[in-house]
């Protein structure tokens, strides 16, 4: 009976009393994937329309690119596949992936061009707003030496990016526009069809 009775006393025990706090800390948010997030406004699928150009002569280039997250959110893939010249100059491919180095505080970038393997990595911020991303990099020219080159993302409002790619000068000082693009963001597939 003493036992019932010891169990029963228990029982309302448990039933009255609330269950302790939690007091373990919350994980740490990962630093790489929050600052990727900044770069949301960058995702999703955009009609293109830009230029080329050498120290010669500019040409049109013209095609969708395909942005996304990868790798678990820790970076942003990008793609484009631009007509050049109106088919002429054949095709502007490149693939992007986009991430951030925590140790360095810079968003850092790796592009690859798919047909003729050239590749380069690019440093820089994105502004306070999270409007403009500003990278550098340095890049080989077709005679070896190297340049470095600003590309600068844009977002105007929440359907149309600029990105534009300046040489630079010793000083820091664009030289001229070299690449370009002014993207659209593709509508919404009709529901109807």
């Amino acid at each position: 009976m003493h036992v019932l009775a010891l169990i029963v006393l228990l029982f309302i025990g448990f039933v009255g009393s609330e269950p302790a706090p939690n007091t373990a800390p919350k994980p740490a948010r990962d630093p790489v994937i929050a600052a990727v997030e900044r770069l949301d406004f960058l995702l999703g699928e955009w009609d293109g329309d830009g230029m080329l150009a050498g120290n010669e002569k500019s040409v049109t280039q013209k095609g969708p690119w395909k942005i996304e997250k990868a790798f678990g959110g820790r970076f942003v893939r990008l793609e484009f596949d631009a007509v050049v010249d109106e088919g002429a100059g054949g095709n502007n491919r490149f693939v992007g992936y986009f991430t951030f180095d925590p140790q360095s505080g810079k968003y850092t970038t790796l592009w690859l061009n798919v047909e003729n393997l050239f590749q380069f990595r690019e440093t820089g911020d994105l502004d306070a707003d999270g409007r403009v991303l500003t990278l550098i990099s340095e890049q080989s020219r077709k005679d070896g030496s190297i340049v470095k080159v600003r590309s600068v993302f844009t977002r105007a409002d929440e359907n149309h990016l600029t990105v534009e790619d300046h040489p630079l000068d010793e000083d820091g000082r664009p030289i001229r526009k070299s690449f370009g693009f002014e993207l659209t963001r593709k509508k919404e597939r009709d529901a109807t069809k």
